[in-house]
């Protein structure tokens, strides 16, 4: 059975691969469809804690976006889910949904600063109390499977 890792790596470098092949042998104008959208997940256990450090696996997805990112005019979409109520409150945060939203925007900033994807192309989602992770719960087990960054990579939107 392929563990989580793998499959991210094999995704990331199939997807990689495949963008670079077309763009350098046909030189097609690649794009994504209205309706498509790509959809990452990435568990962090130290995303409630202090400053945003991430580990080896999203260091290599924030890498893989950002080449994406280069190679097509999308939109990026970090949505960042912490279920820790207490940590809120604790770090002076009125409530969850504020905290997530802090958490957002330092992965944001990483995100522009250390993989140079231009801050215009991103933008930022927090889940709350009001919109719980599927199959959580209130063990310490839950909690920790719910801790997460959702990237979304879109077709750019017309505005």
């Amino acid at each position: 059975m392929l563990q989580p890792k793998t499959q991210l790596y094999r995704f990331w470098e199939r997807i990689s691969y495949t963008l670079r092949k077309l763009k350098e042998k046909a030189k097609l104008n690649i794009g994504i469809q209205e309706t498509e959208e790509i959809k990452i997940i990435l568990f962090g256990s130290s995303l409630g804690e202090g400053q945003f450090q991430p580990d080896e696996d999203m260091m290599f997805a924030f890498q893989k976006i950002s080449e994406l990112s280069s190679a097509m005019d999308v939109d990026i979409i970090l949505k960042v889910q912490i279920p820790y109520e207490n940590e809120a409150s604790r770090k002076g945060f009125r409530n969850v949904w504020e905290y997530n939203s802090y958490r957002a925007e330092l992965i944001a900033d990483s995100l522009s600063k250390n993989y140079k994807i231009p801050k215009e192309k991103i933008s930022i989602q927090a889940s709350s109390l009001y919109k719980p992770v599927e199959n959580s719960s209130s063990t310490p087990e839950g909690k920790a499977s719910g801790e997460r960054v959702e990237i979304f990579i879109r077709k750019k939107s017309e505005r």
